[in-house]
């Protein structure tokens, strides 16, 4: 997955889970967490740096506070819990072919960013160490190339983030020259790996989506939250990493594979909701627009590809529209 921005020009403005509903390992992979009972600890391989997979005990449901998470009592833990969300022991991947090399320009807290590859809303906190979004995974058509879209939440990889990782998750949504779809959920630790293909949990165009990026900074790991909630499912897997740079985003973005931007796959309009993230030791989700967020428009040359709109009136939703291909 491509995921560092290229940037081009800056210009300053101014519950309870059933647990019948849950997949048990072997008892021999199953074990308790120093979390608590609350947790079960599934060993995990095969699927890049997760070693862990992690499902809520029976008569629990998988609390951030278990997990020793910052965040507090609402999002992605919430709606998992109150929809009794079936949690995935196993993660199952396969690495593809897009790591970037490129890091991002200087560029200002306050600005107005235009860049080659990333629409959305970025912002400058060096506490951060969670982040949530929720979309409707969107429908795609290309123009007879390999087109990409990819729609994430992350950490690390904006303007001012210093030298940290990019830890990001989301989904896909790629075209083919012959017009063939497809859709997945995706997992990165940039640029110390490759992006990760989820291949144990599909979306479907139009299906209602989370992913949410924690990093516990006491352990040094990565947690990757990804839901879908038209499916009733979700699979939480965690990774020792370094820490993330001192950004938050929530992106569209077109995927450079082997060195090279595609076209943006016609997206036509992507809303995010429950734009969230939080600091350590506060269990209040600060909202996006309290973060002072920085909007980023994707363009090529001349021609704009995608713009994010005004943040909604709740401070925590926005909608980018799709312009051209490239």
């Amino acid at each position: 997955m491509q995921s560092r921005p290229i940037v081009v020009l800056s210009s300053l403005i101014g519950g309870v889970v059933l647990a019948s509903l849950i997949p048990l390992a072997s008892a021999a992979e199953a074990t308790t967490s120093p979390a608590g009972a609350q947790v079960t600890v599934h060993a995990n391989s095969g699927c890049g740096g997760i070693t862990k997979v992690y499902t809520p005990a029976p008569g629990h449901a998988l609390s951030p506070q278990a997990l020793h998470l910052p965040s507090g009592q609402r999002g992605i833990w919430d709606y998992a819990a109150k929809h009794h969300v079936r949690w995935l022991s196993r993660l199952t991947c396969r690495q593809l072919p897009r790591k970037p090399v490129l890091r991002p320009a200087p560029g200002s807290a306050t600005a107005s960013i235009s860049s080659g590859n990333w629409s959305g809303y970025q912002l400058t906190d060096p506490s951060a160490d969670e982040v949530e979004g929720f979309w409707s995974v969107p429908a795609v058509t290309g123009n007879g190339q390999l087109d990409s879209e990819s729609s994430w939440v992350g950490l690390g990889g904006g303007f001012n983030s210093g030298s940290g990782e990019l830890l990001q998750d989301g989904t896909e949504s790629d075209v083919s020259a012959s017009g063939a779809t497809n859709y997945y959920f995706w997992f990165e630790d940039f640029p110390l790996e490759n992006q990760q293909m989820v291949t144990n949990l599909i979306p479907n165009p139009g299906e209602s989506v989370a992913a949410d990026t924690a990093y516990d900074t006491s352990t040094g790991t990565t947690f990757f939250t990804l839901c879908d909630f038209t499916q009733n499912i979700c699979v939480d897997g965690s990774q020792v990493t370094d820490p993330p740079g001192s950004s938050v985003e929530w992106i569209v973005e077109r995927t450079m594979i082997n060195g090279n931007l595609p076209p943006l796959a016609r997206y036509v309009a992507e809303t995010f909701s429950n734009c969230l993230y939080f600091d350590p030791g506060n269990q209040n989700a600060i909202r996006l627009i309290d973060g002072s967020p920085s909007p980023i428009t994707m363009f090529n040359n001349s021609d704009t590809l995608s713009v994010p709109q005004s943040i909604n009136s709740d401070g925590e939703s926005f909608s980018t529209l799709w312009k051209n291909f490239q």
